[in-house]
């Protein structure tokens, strides 16, 4: 059994910080993006799992995100980005940590961006492409949130032999775990 306390590990704020990702990077589909121009942070990318808390973008993430994908941020949405908590973040010349993308959807090959590090020094940043693949390892790995079911089948349509319903029964019915399968 696995007691997963990233949750109580979060910190109280009303954004999506660098501290929530010191377990690792997050795999998450950007579902809203809206624009305060009277705000320092202007840019509130609405992540899925986590509609009360927005990333607020630097600079710098915008400038990445708007390079990978387009200036039009409304065309962000439905895509998929892996955030991480970059520890080598500087704010006022301190290295405090923040929040960089790793890899996106929609790229098809590794993209490398000139991002500026500090007022005086820019790096080179490369964002790789998130495959579908790692997107349904994610869900898979985090219990299918966020992926839609598979439709049920037409239960009217199966008709069920009674005497091979109480046979099935009866075979798994001392056995918990069997009795699970077949439910």
């Amino acid at each position: 059994m696995t007691l997963d306390v990233t949750k109580m590990c979060a910190a109280k704020s009303d954004q999506i910080n660098a501290i929530d990702l010191i377990s690792g990077p997050r795999i998450a589909k950007i579902t809203d993006v809206k624009i305060f121009s009277e705000t320092e942070q202007p840019i509130h990318v609405v992540l899925d799992g986590d509609t009360k808390r927005p990333w607020k973008c630097s600079k710098t993430s915008v400038r990445a995100l708007a390079s990978l994908w387009t200036n039009d941020a409304s065309k962000w949405v439905g895509k998929h980005i892996e955030i991480y908590c970059d520890e080598t973040v500087l704010w006022g010349g301190q290295a405090v940590g923040g929040i960089r993308q790793s890899k996106a959807e929609g790229i098809t090959s590794p993209k490398r961006l000139m991002l500026t590090k500090s007022r005086t020094k820019k790096e080179t940043v490369v964002i790789n492409p998130l495959s579908a693949e790692d997107i349904a390892a994610h869900y898979a790995s985090v219990g299918e949130v966020g992926v839609k079911p598979p439709k049920k089948p037409n239960r009217a349509a199966v008709t069920v032999d009674p005497t091979e319903l109480k046979r099935q029964m009866d075979a798994v019915s001392g056995d918990a775990a069997k009795k699970r399968e077949w439910w």
